[in-house]
């Protein structure tokens, strides 16, 4: 006689109850559609934000992230492909990355906002 094989949710065939746990992506293995898509939902802004014009702090704030954390896990993306995603130019990329780096460093608030995105994930 057979045994039914029973699959809890979140568990994988082949380990053992001690080693079952939820495997999550890291955050190299997102494409930059995710991450984007990732960070808006993390900072609950529209959907788009990443072409919208609007200078508003929440979506700005949204756009440096997502510009900040593609950058750092994706250095093969020119700056001019990342500012074709976001509808930008350039140097507008080129300032987002450093504006990242330095709020990331001094302010708090900000660096809350990016462990928030990156528990997101």
């Amino acid at each position: 006689m057979c045994e039914k094989l029973i699959v809890q949710p979140n568990t994988f065939i082949g380990l053992y109850a001690p080693q079952q746990r939820n495997i999550k992506k890291s955050i190299e293995q997102y494409n930059v559609a995710e991450l984007i898509s990732i960070v808006g939902r993390a900072l609950d802004v529209p959907v788009g934000y990443n072409t919208f014009k609007s200078r508003v702090k929440a979506l700005a704030e949204a756009r440096t992230i997502a510009v900040g954390l593609i950058s750092v896990n994706m250095p093969e993306l020119s700056q001019t492909k990342i500012a074709e995603l976001f509808n930008r130019d350039r140097t507008t990329i080129l300032h987002m990355q450093q504006l990242f780096q330095d709020l990331n460093k001094r302010d708090k608030e900000f660096t809350e906002k990016v462990q928030l995105v990156l528990n997101f994930i």
